[in-house]
């Protein structure tokens, strides 16, 4: 397929790519998730049937699991889907699956909030009625508008489907994030990189932080319970940027919870045009300019690695803004005297056409790799920055990611200055512009993400990197990134099998 004479209309998927991605997965209209209703899209006349999990789900986790799999998982609690084609994955004890953040052991569900982008409800449906939890209130806030959202509103009372829309339409609610609200009033959070649908947990790469467990604050008149990176407060100020009822009572559930035992710091984006330094790429600054150390003679050989799902349209000029103040925000690592203003190393991780085409799924793997041709003939000088996906260690080479990250390592590798693990792609809609004018940062998406810094997680300088250190920080792709070779091509979305 010549890319140059496609003419797909893209976002983060296409709805070419939509309407594939939902012939994917598996057809429940037939499985008895109710057994006195229907699901939509069934018949009315259609009787259901009665169905197990393992009629539907290819990768079943034993329950009762997980509360010691998250323990173990200290101090970073951060974990990886297993990839249903990669037997190798499903008993590692840093890969689950979605019904695994349902388990009982964790406690006893009440109620839970959804933020995200692409979300299937009857797979979301099907995973709660698995759980023991159809019937428990669901809220769940989306950004890829569906007519089954509608429906599922009408026939169930106890959930909730809003559509969010950004002002300007530019950009998305993008997050993916949960929070999930059980019976003893304790709280877990779960910041990830996948859209709640059936394809997202398949075969590709993702990642999700999963908070300890909050407990309610003994004092409710105790309005403290804040973590030592601010987590909560940048929480609260995030879901009150929606000025939405529909999340008062979650709201009101986080500001009474103690936050203490939290190491990370919430950095989000949320649209509008901001002069301080809570948001986006400015929050990212501001807090490695503050808490993040390099040395002072490798600074400059400290190479700065975003990975991602995505890339955005930077224009023909580096420094207009990839090279330019977003760089300089993710560098911006306090350094031991005297200060450089030379910029590191960028690397750019994003899989080439070839890695695509050998993936678990082929080509249709770059169904979430939404890359436009057109923009990238505006910017080739990128070629020199990028670097394939090369993830053998993790068993992941052939699972295309889907997460984002970004990170400081050393020359040798060996050690990490900071982690983030993010919602959000290389892209101005995502991280934020600065106004010329007037110097405010113009946001147009909504993002979330954990940050990891080495004093606040492990109590050191750097996080270690090495495959046969227990305590290293577990990055799932290989370091150091693979360049590009000399006949490799970056994936954009035209080369999708379309009909």
């Amino acid at each position: 397929m010549d890319p140059a004479k496609c003419n797909l209309d893209t976002e983060e998927v296409t709805d070419v790519v939509v309407n594939t991605l939902k012939a994917e997965t598996p057809d429940l209209s037939n499985v008895s998730l109710e057994t006195d209703s229907e699901l939509p899209g069934s018949s009315s006349a259609t009787k259901i049937i009665e169905s197990e999990i393992e009629d539907i789900f290819e990768v079943v986790a034993p329950k009762g699991k997980m509360k010691e799999k998250h323990e173990n998982a200290a101090p970073y609690y951060m974990f990886f889907n297993t990839i249903t084609s990669a037997p190798e994955t499903h008993s590692h004890p840093l890969s689950i699956t979605f019904q695994e953040l349902l388990d009982s052991s964790l406690g006893k569900l009440k109620d839970s909030l959804q933020l995200n982008y692409f979300v299937d409800c009857d797979w979301l449906h099907a995973q709660y009625y698995f759980a023991g939890y159809s019937d428990n209130p669901l809220t769940v806030l989306y950004g890829l508008k569906s007519r089954l959202m509608e429906e599922m509103n009408e026939q169930k009372d106890n959930y909730e489907f809003h559509l969010v829309t950004t002002e300007n339409g530019l950009g998305l609610h993008h997050i993916k994030m949960g929070i999930y609200h059980y019976e003893d009033e304790s709280i877990t959070i779960v910041i990830s990189t996948a859209n709640l649908n059936f394809d997202d947990w398949d075969n590709k790469t993702q990642s999700l932080w999963m908070s300890p467990k909050c407990p309610r604050l003994a004092d409710l008149n105790d309005n403290n319970g804040e973590s030592p990176t601010g987590f909560k407060k940048s929480l609260i100020d995030y879901l009150n940027s929606y000025n939405t009822s529909y999340l008062s009572s979650y709201i009101e559930i986080v500001k009474n919870i103690d936050f203490s035992s939290i190491n990370v710091f919430f950095v989000a984006s949320t649209p509008g045009i901001y002069f301080d330094a809570a948001w986006g790429q400015s929050c990212i600054g501001n807090l490695l300019s503050k808490y993040c150390i390099i040395p002072a003679d490798e600074a400059d050989e400290w190479a700065f690695i975003a990975q991602a799902s995505s890339i955005g349209g930077y224009g023909y000029n580096p420094k207009s803004w990839l090279c330019g103040y977003f760089q300089e925000n993710f560098c911006s690592c306090l350094k031991v005297s005297p200060i450089t203003k030379i910029l590191p190393k960028l690397k750019l991780i994003y899989p080439t056409h070839s890695n695509v085409k050998n993936s678990h799924d082929g080509l249709y793997a770059g169904a979430t790799l939404p890359y436009k041709h057109s923009l990238h003939v505006k910017q080739q000088w990128l070629d020199k920055l990028l670097h394939q996906w090369s993830a053998v260690h993790s068993d992941r080479n052939k699972a295309m990611p889907h997460m984002k990250s970004y990170l400081r390592v050393s020359p040798d590798c060996k050690r990490a200055a900071y982690f983030l693990l993010t919602s959000g792609n290389i892209s101005k809609n995502a991280w934020g512009t600065y106004d010329r004018t007037n110097g405010g940062l113009r946001i147009n998406s909504y993002e979330g993400g954990v940050l990891f810094i080495p004093k606040f997680v492990i109590g050191e300088d750097y996080f270690p990197l090495e495959l046969s250190d227990p305590n290293r920080i577990p990055v799932p792709y290989d370091l150091p990134p693979v360049p590009y070779e000399s006949d490799d091509i970056p994936w954009v979305i035209e080369y999708y099998p379309t009909p």
